[in-house]
């Protein structure tokens, strides 16, 4: 077969170029790229379809095709969408109409044929696959990633504040394009049972699509890639990572401490992310701080627990986690600190980040 996966935010390209950087860039990309080859894989030609980005801050994805060298089948394809400079996902959505579908169309009609499904994933890449499948037939599966109604819930949006929190975030876009790609996909691929049956029954997607039906839901759990994750995996900068994050902990553990094993948490320093949950967790607890200690990897900042930062999204993270490490005295329990830019500092080259 020959399968486009239609994932116009974020980008692509063979040196996982900006990953973390931004919050376009992340675990959705990865996810789509690992599948894209997978399938490939298998034997079926695979188009990541993005959209094309010509901006002298994100040089890597100006080129309109893309391959990742040693991997046969999959080229990345990108198209224009409304200005040339990079976008947020948020800004995107009526570039995509008015521009990155009739693109894709005229790209394919050039190529002498359409590809004979679609993969669409997010909300934005959902719209355009049931746009694409209403001009030509070709069906789609969707993949949300994550749902809008589950930001709202976590933004505790009301009907007061729903106009000045959707200036930033545009569900009265998103919501629909959701709801559309869930009724008009062939499937609807979650990773979880409770993402199926929970989050996509939220009362926003009240009718959109029939829950009990197993003809329009897959449930397949994401896998991991053994070459990285794996007791045998090994990469160029393994000791610098061990030597840095022995230091850190020597910085920020007791030394009684520091045999015991840790609850690490990585990700973004982003509310939804809930890392502040994680910290009054074990704050509560004293039987997981008799047991274990707590470390968070974050971006940024390499002593998060003690600077600030200018960032405004970032501080509005950390200084409450501050608050209970300094409420629940948890110095000596729990360590913080970026480990990626570290690294790279130490070894004088960058790191490719995988999920």
């Amino acid at each position: 077969m020959h399968i486009g996966f239609l994932n116009p935010q974020g980008n692509f390209d063979s040196a996982n170029s900006h990953i973390t950087k931004h919050p376009d860039f992340g675990g959705q990309l990865i996810y789509v790229k690992q599948v894209a080859i997978a399938i490939a894989q298998m034997g079926h030609k695979v188009d990541i379809i993005t959209r094309q980005i010509i901006d002298p801050e994100w040089p890597e994805f100006a080129q309109a095709i893309d391959t990742y060298p040693g991997i046969d089948n999959v080229r990345i394809i990108r198209l224009p969408a409304g200005p040339k400079e990079f976008l947020s996902k948020e800004l995107l959505w009526p570039h995509l109409v008015a521009d990155w579908i009739p693109n894709i169309l005229k790209f394919y009609q050039q190529q002498g044929g359409l590809p004979d499904a679609m993969t669409a994933h997010y909300g934005d890449g959902g719209l355009c696959g049931a746009l694409i499948e209403e001009e030509t037939g070709i069906p789609f599966t969707f993949t949300a990633h994550s749902l809008g109604a589950q930001k709202m819930d976590k933004l505790e949006v009301t009907r007061e504040n729903l106009a000045e929190i959707d200036e930033q975030f545009y569900f009265r876009y998103r919501i629909l394009a959701e709801r559309l790609s869930m009724n008009r996909s062939a499937i609807n691929i979650t990773s979880t049972r409770q993402e199926r049956f929970e989050q996509y029954s939220h009362r926003v997607y009240s009718g959109a699509v029939d829950l009990d039906n197993d003809n329009r839901f897959a449930v397949i759990p994401p896998g991991a890639d053994f070459s990285i994750f794996g007791a045998k995996a090994r990469y160029e900068n393994e000791e610098a990572t061990h030597m840095l994050i022995q230091e850190r902990l020597a910085r920020d553990i007791a030394e009684p401490r520091r045999d015991l094993p840790v609850i690490l948490a990585s990700s973004r320093l982003e509310l939804k992310k809930n890392i502040l949950g994680l910290v009054q967790a074990f704050a509560m607890s004293p039987i997981l701080q008799e047991r274990s200690n707590l470390v968070l990897l974050t971006g940024g900042l390499d002593d998060p627990l003690r600077e600030e930062t200018t960032d405004c999204m970032a501080e509005e993270v950390l200084a409450p986690i501050r608050e209970v490490v300094k409420e629940n005295d948890l110095w000596g329990k729990v360590s913080a600190f970026v480990l990626l830019e570290s690294v790279s500092r130490i070894t004088g080259s960058s790191l490719s980040v995988y999920g």
